[in-house]
């Protein structure tokens, strides 16, 4: 079986519109909105005028640097 390009694996992944990510980890689609042009959401592509997409695989990074133990858990990205 001849392999895919990297750049046609990626196509090949599933995605998800903002109503998919918000019923997925319970937020509102505002919500998504509001961290889409905050920052701190998962990254997106934009597919069109009003076109946003989201790829499972991004979704599933971003919530494991979403992961905390306790409340006083600062994340990965607050270490040195």
């Amino acid at each position: 079986m001849k392999r895919q390009t990297p750049a046609i694996e990626e196509a090949t992944d599933r995605f998800l519109t903002t109503a998919e990510l918000a019923r997925m980890v319970r937020k509102s689609p505002r919500a998504i909105e509001l961290m889409r042009q905050r920052g701190g959401g998962p990254p997106y592509y934009k597919t069109g005028h009003r076109s946003i997409v989201y790829r499972l695989q991004d979704i599933a990074a971003w919530l494991t640097q979403c992961r905390r133990a306790s409340t006083s858990d600062l994340g990965e990205s607050t270490k040195r």
